[in-house]
């Protein structure tokens, strides 16, 4: 019977360690995503369910959290603030996990006028994304014709 006993318990003591890195994971994700913050109680909590991954998760979520956020201009088709706008959009979305008719909707939302009147027709699929990325690059990309 006491056999029985430690395995139920290690079988139990197993389960709560997955629980706790999942509760960290979880944790320190949401504080990336500025959704919360580490409390002390959850400092101890990751520091106990640390298995050496999640620290140097935390360092890289603690310093994401003290830099000032990234802000994506809104281009409208000034050839001479087409690269610095294309650097900003493709740091923050287009090198993004997001799915290609996602990052559709952001370019969209980055683009007026002009340069937003030239990719209209394209539709909303993955294949209109990268229609829109390749007409805006033939447009505005490139040094030619700039002082």
């Amino acid at each position: 019977m006491q056999c029985q006993e430690t395995d139920v318990e290690e079988a139990l003591q197993i389960e709560m360690s997955k629980l706790m890195s999942d509760y960290s994971a979880v944790l320190v994700a949401a504080c990336g995503y500025g959704i919360g913050s580490i409390t002390d109680n959850d400092e101890s909590m990751l520091r106990h369910a640390d298995d050496g991954k999640h620290s140097d998760v935390k360092i890289e979520t603690d310093m994401h959290q003290k830099l000032k956020r990234v802000t994506i201009p809104v281009f409208s088709g000034d050839k001479c603030k087409y690269e610095s706008w294309k650097a900003a959009f493709n740091a923050c979305v287009n090198q993004s996990s997001a799915t290609d008719e996602y990052k559709l909707l952001q370019l969209r939302q980055y683009l007026a006028g002009e340069a937003l009147s030239a990719i209209v027709n394209l539709g909303r699929s993955a294949a209109g994304y990268k229609a829109a990325k390749e007409r805006l690059e033939r447009k505005y990309g490139g040094t030619a014709g700039r002082s």
